[in-house]
């Protein structure tokens, strides 16, 4: 790769338009890769270190894609509590796949693309005084329309002529859905909250208007992921969130809040491969007689052909992780994760500086755009004292000036001068339109760019959630393997002797068993979770058309405004051909 994503290094340059705060260059040239997953201050040019240093000299860690698209799809509710048959492995056969049709219901794009036409938007609304503190509350408004039980609380809100439904929420009611939805759905993207208040250090204060905008900009891209969230818009809490009327800090008190995780009652046939051969362990005394002549001769082959299958069966579950889910041969599965990980993380990096690139360079120009308007105010200024100057008769007889028709040269000077003002309009026109582009360009396309890297921090921490748990549970599998293994080691040598006791033997099987079924439910929460991970991860694959968006809707903008720029521009040339020469 080139050493610098952007060509030259012109971003390590001192920045002559750097404004009181902004980035210091002693601090570009870092190559140190430590991206910041939270995006709540990523582009804040008033408090944050440049991070537009030369991206990543190593070379490029390519994934091998092993995501297919199910074969078949299934909804959740309809699985509930029922039991999904992969004894040959839950990639090996037809398994319903609960979440397949979450896929095709998604789609990130802004409203103009998207069907659904579903937006919410986010306000704030004045303070209110509190005994020691003020807070700010937000006026929520959306246009989704709910049913069934759900519908007299959307009934009972703000509804105007547009159909739009209105609720007020303050920043903890935001903070509480997110610790609920993270809790109930662990394994989902979830859109992280913008921060409540300023990190330490930082120099502008909680209450500065900038860092409020900020927020209440990161609170309304919050509920819009979530609400396109095919899983997310139909859980219950959201839509209380989005329908019970505005006391909904008492709603929250009284309210019955199951906040059990979206895999409760879902029940997985565990393949063969992961079940230990327990039968000879549950053989009665009776029995054991019974068989004992016949046993005696074959001992030594089923004790060796019994260890042997504990073995792989052993094997088999220590890398239940690491099996692929459409076809479990493949042992990639967590591999894949981390090779994603490290590339998603070069990709948030790359995506930051794009977006603190699109800010920096809209204020550059704005301030392009004031020193033009100050150009024609100047020149309209200048207007109003030449003719004082460029006027011969002022010097030689002032009084009789008055009463003297215009010359030639008067003439000019006048020709010049409503001339110079029509550039005082092209210069005040100028900064109007870029005004208007400027905000434009602030409150939806930065916005836009701000979402997709939203999505990319959702799927980040969603991983990181996936690693922890990996790490759980590869820990607790590996702990009942041993205590397993220690037991049946302890229960042959015990059944070897003569002098052995029933409830020696009784403790031992017990423990296995338990164990065992300890071992089942971890495997059964492992192949769901990735499943869901691996449904979450190919509706994740939608948001690259999030990128095609931006920067059509990006350069859109741009030609249009600056059309308007060139048409005003040519206006002014050609009436500045008029000016008289001599």
């Amino acid at each position: 790769m080139s050493d610098s994503l952007f060509g030259s290094n012109i971003l390590e340059s001192e920045d002559p338009w750097a404004e009181p705060g902004a980035f210091s260059s002693n601090k570009l040239n870092s190559s140190e890769f430590k991206p910041d997953w939270h995006p709540s201050g990523t582009t804040d040019l008033q408090t944050a270190e440049d991070p537009l240093v030369d991206p990543f000299k190593q070379e490029d860690v390519f994934i091998k894609s092993t995501f297919e698209e199910p074969t078949s799809s299934r909804s959740i509710e309809a699985v509930k509590s029922a039991e999904i048959d992969s004894e040959l492995g839950e990639a090996d056969v037809e398994i319903p796949n609960l979440w397949s049709d979450t896929v095709q219901e998604f789609n990130p794009l802004s409203p103009h693309n998207n069907s659904s036409n579903h937006m919410v938007t986010v306000k704030e609304i004045p303070e209110k005084q509190g005994l020691l503190f003020k807070h700010i509350n937000y006026l929520v408004t959306h246009n989704i329309k709910f049913s069934g039980e759900y519908l007299k609380h959307a009934e009972q809100s703000t509804q105007n002529k547009k159909g739009e439904f209105k609720v007020i929420r303050r920043y903890s009611d935001f903070s509480w859905l997110l610790e609920i939805l993270l809790k109930k759905y662990p394994f989902r993207m979830i859109p992280d909250l913008p921060p409540k208040k300023f990190s330490i250090g930082a120099t502008s204060s909680s209450n500065d208007s900038l860092f409020l905008q900020k927020r209440r900009r990161g609170l309304q891209r919050f509920l819009n992921q979530i609400i396109h969230h095919p899983v997310l818009i139909k859980e219950p809490l959201v839509i209380m969130f989005l329908t019970v009327p505005n006391d909904f800090t008492n709603w929250k008190k009284i309210a019955n809040i199951d906040t059990s995780d979206e895999f409760e009652g879902v029940k997985v046939r565990i393949p063969t491969r992961f079940r230990l051969t327990l039968d000879k362990l549950y053989l009665n005394d009776e029995a054991q007689e019974s068989q004992e002549e016949y046993e005696e001769d074959r001992a030594g082959a089923a004790a060796s052909e019994h260890a042997i299958n504990l073995q792989t069966t052993f094997k088999n579950i220590e890398h239940v992780w690491d099996e692929n889910p459409t076809n479990y041969h493949n042992k990639d599965f967590m591999d894949n994760i981390n090779l994603i990980t490290v590339n998603l993380g070069k990709i948030h990096e790359i995506w930051t500086k794009l977006c603190i690139l699109v800010e920096r360079s809209e204020r550059r120009e704005h301030a392009l755009a004031l020193d033009k308007a100050k150009f024609g105010d100047f020149l309209g200024i200048f207007t109003k004292h030449n003719h004082t100057v460029y006027d011969l008769n002022n010097l030689a007889n002032p009084k009789i000036i008055k009463h003297q028709r215009p010359n030639e040269e008067q003439q000019n000077l006048g020709i010049i001068n409503n001339i110079l003002l029509s550039v005082t309009n092209l210069t005040k026109k100028s900064k109007e339109l870029k005004d208007e582009e400027v905000k434009i360009i602030g409150s939806d396309i930065l916005e836009s760019f701000k979402n997709y890297q939203d999505y990319i921090t959702s799927l980040h921490f969603l991983f990181d959630r996936l690693k922890e748990y990996h790490e759980i549970s590869s820990r607790d599998v590996s702990f009942l393997l041993s205590r397993i293994q220690k037991s049946n080691t302890r229960l042959l040598q015990i059944k070897s002797k003569s002098d052995v006791k029933g409830s020696d033997v009784d403790r031992l099987i017990t423990n296995i068993q338990v164990s065992h079924d300890e071992i089942l439910k971890i495997i059964t929460r492992i192949i769901l979770i990735k499943k869901c991970v691996m449904n979450e991860y190919k509706m994740f694959q939608t948001t690259k058309y999030l990128v095609s968006e931006i920067l059509q809707d990006f350069f859109m903008k741009r030609v249009k405004y600056s059309d308007l720029q060139h048409e005003a521009l040519v206006k002014c040339f050609h009436d500045l051909q008029d000016l008289p020469l001599k």
